[in-house]
């Protein structure tokens, strides 16, 4: 079973329609891809995002961002 571990790599401030401000925390994902001559290699995995409230969201093709549950559209500053 391969070893991953998730940190937090980002904070992103957003606007939706009337300016209300949020805050997207962008999580990575890191797996143990180690050999037998390098045990310990970390490499980089899927991001995911999440409103500070945990609402997930979807990255849009423009950048924005969409919140699953309720559809909101969110634009960076």
């Amino acid at each position: 079973m391969t070893e991953r571990k998730t940190k937090e790599t980002g904070r992103i401030a957003v606007f939706d329609k009337a300016k209300k401000r949020y805050t997207v925390v962008e999580r990575t994902e890191y797996l143990n891809a180690g050999t037998l001559e390098k045990p310990v290699d970390w490499v980089e995995g899927i991001r995911s995002y999440e409103l500070e409230s945990g609402d997930h969201c979807n990255v849009l093709d423009d950048g924005s961002f969409q919140v699953v549950r309720t559809g909101t559209i969110l634009r960076r500053t």
